[in-house]
């Protein structure tokens, strides 16, 4: 009951924020670009938190679940979560590979090796800054050996690979 409430409570929110931003964009023209910038300067505070994710690290469930579990619960809770934010990794990993397949046709033998090069670099404790998930697949991507590409990809499309990649060469990953 009380985690309920914790969670009706951070949606609840949420929601006020919600309403906030919509008082402080209303009125203002979109076709206008000062008015569009001022917008999204109120729109994007809250677009971020929800791609992160109503409920987090700092919400009030979050805190009260912590309260509630014993310390085998936290344990499992732990572990699970760790799982789940390595299968959303691998997920976008695996998305990026299908968005470079649309630029570097891959053979069937070639994708799943490349897939499971990507899993191996996965850190399923690393911090990724929020702006990072969407390119995670790309920065994994550009941090591959040259030598294991070669092994891989012929040179046509390691040529492509390194074109769409280059933009993501010099972010790293924080493990």
């Amino acid at each position: 009951a009380k985690l309920e409430l914790a969670n009706k409570g951070d949606l609840c929110r949420f929601y006020r924020e919600l309403d906030q931003v919509r008082e402080k964009v209303k009125g203002l023209d979109p076709q206008k670009n000062d008015d569009l910038q001022a917008a999204w300067q109120h729109i994007m505070p809250v677009r971020e938190r929800l791609s992160r994710g109503i409920i987090d690290d700092s919400s009030l469930s979050e805190r009260i679940l912590k309260n509630l579990l014993n310390d085998a619960q936290q344990a499992q809770y732990r572990e699970f979560r760790s799982e789940r934010r390595t299968a959303q990794l691998r997920a976008i990993a695996r998305a990026s590979i299908a968005e470079l397949e649309q630029s570097v046709p891959l053979t069937e033998k070639q994708r799943v090796e490349l897939i499971k090069l990507l899993d191996d670099r996965i850190l399923p404790e690393s911090k990724i800054a929020e702006q990072q998930k969407a390119v995670y697949g790309y920065i994994l991507l550009a941090q591959l050996p040259n030598d294991r590409l070669s092994e891989l990809l012929d040179l046509q499309q390691r040529t492509a690979l390194h074109k769409l990649i280059a933009p993501y060469k010099n972010l790293r990953l924080q493990p």
